[in-house]
Formats: structure tokens, sequence, C-alpha cells
């Protein structure tokens, strides 16, 4: 079963799109943070830690999955190099 360059290319794509996805959510999810009054403690980062990390955890490994596929697939240039002869 021959993936090859190009379902390579495809599944980086959609690994960068899913890794793009938890960053907006991460950063956009929550929506904004009421202003605190005088004498409240300020809000921590710890607010966005109810989104889960799914997207960020499947475009990882769908990314990765892509760069593999794309450096072990043959690649057809260099082979036809190699059996080509010399000439000289």
């Amino acid at each position: 079963m021959k993936f090859g360059r190009f379902h390579g290319l495809i599944l980086m794509l959609l690994g960068f799109i899913l890794l793009m996805g938890q960053a907006f959510l991460y950063f956009h999810g929550q929506g904004r943070v009421p202003s605190t009054t005088y004498g409240q403690s300020s809000p921590s980062r710890s607010e966005n830690s109810g989104i889960p990390p799914i997207f960020g955890i499947m475009g990882g490994l769908v990314f990765g999955a892509g760069v593999v596929i794309l450096l072990v697939s043959p690649n057809k240039s260099l082979k036809q190099e190699l059996n080509a002869p010399d000439k000289k």
C-alpha cells in the first residue's frame, strides 16, 4: 500500500489545521475575561484548562504521520538518477 508524497502532504495539512483549531480554541474559546474590581485577585490562565486537548493531540499525530509518509515515500527522481547509466 503506497501512499506517496501527495497523501503525506495532505496529512500534514490536515494536522496543521487541527493544531491551529486547537490554538484558536485555547486562546479564544472562553471569551473575554471580565475585569476584576479592586481587592479581587486577577484571573489566572487556568480558566482555559476546561478545553479538551483532543484536537491538538490528533493534529500532532496526523502531522507526524504525514511527515513520516513524506520521508518514507519513494522519490522517483532519485531512483531514476541511480539507475541511469553514466554519460561520459
